[in-house]
């Protein structure tokens, strides 16, 4: 359980159902576990006011369903169900049911995934946050001028920044050479 100053969290953790997993971890099946009592005295005994799955696997993997199917079946659909994903290192969010989303916030740091609850809904809300020095101080609102950027950057982050320029400008990366005056499409 995830005890915050309005909320309870009954969290689980998930792997897909990996089938090439080292001798010596042992990972058991998503269908399995779901139909385990442990499982199902963990829905029934314990008091909290939502349910969030992590799981590395797909936003849309059809362990998903099944997850919330055996969910659904023990609390009903009046419990918010929140699925944390990120196998496949996407930012992408799916509706599951009135009750239910699944939510995978992309990867390598180019998003920040924001997750609330909202007690007197009991609903979860996302938000993906671009990871740049544009979108963080206005994510904290703060205001941050052009030049205060720098203030924000670590001696190693601004010694990478430079580097990442004074390469750009080497290869001329930053030259404009010109715009195409239509787009175009690879038709599949």
């Amino acid at each position: 359980l995830l005890r915050g100053k309005s909320a309870t969290l009954l969290t689980f953790g998930f792997l897909y159902n990996m089938w090439n997993a080292c001798p010596v971890a042992i990972v058991d099946k998503v269908e399995e576990v779901v139909e385990s009592q442990w499982f199902r005295d963990a829905l029934t005994d314990l008091d909290y006011d939502a349910i969030v799955i992590l799981a590395h696997m797909h936003v849309e993997d059809p362990l998903v369903p099944v997850l919330l199917s055996a969910i659904r079946s023990v609390v009903g659909d009046k419990v918010a169900v929140q699925f944390v994903t990120g196998h496949t290192h996407i930012r992408s969010y799916a509706a599951l049911d009135d009750m239910a989303s699944s939510f995978e916030a992309g990867h390598y740091l180019d998003t920040l995934g924001f997750l609330s609850f909202d007690t007197s809904e009991g609903l979860f809300d996302h938000r993906f946050i671009d990871a740049n020095i544009e979108a963080l101080p206005d994510l904290l609102d703060v205001s941050v001028s052009h030049e205060d950027n720098e203030a924000w950057m670590t001696p190693n982050g601004k010694a990478l920044s430079d580097l990442i320029i004074k390469t750009q400008t080497d290869l001329g990366l930053l030259d404009y050479v010109g715009c195409a005056t239509r787009t175009y499409y690879v038709e599949e």
